[in-house]
C-alpha cells in the first residue's frame, strides 16, 4: 500500500461519524489479534533449574510503581 493509499484512507476515516470510527477501531483490533490460539498454563518449576534465584515479596513490593500526585497529573 502506499503513502498516499494510506493517507486517503486517514481522510475517509476523518469524516466518518464517532459511531463508525469505532466500528472501524473494533474491525481493525480484532483483525490484528491472534486467533485460535489456545493458551497453554505454566507448569511449576519449569524455570527453577535456570540457576537464578526466586523472586521475592520485596522485589515485587520494589518493582511496584508508586506515582506521586505531580505524575498522576501529567505535570
Amino acid at each position: 500500500m502506499h503513502k498516499s493509499e494510506i493517507a486517503a484512507i486517514k481522510d475517509q476515516v476523518r469524516s466518518l461519524p464517532a459511531e463508525q470510527r469505532v466500528e472501524l477501531i473494533k474491525y481493525l483490533a480484532d483483525s490484528l489479534s491472534a486467533k485460535g490460539q489456545e493458551s497453554i498454563p505454566l507448569k511449576f518449576g519449569k524455570y527453577s533449574e535456570t540457576g537464578r534465584r526466586m523472586a521475592t515479596e520485596s522485589d515485587f513490593r520494589i518493582a511496584e510503581w508508586h506515582p506521586t500526585d505531580r505524575e498522576l497529573n501529567g505535570n
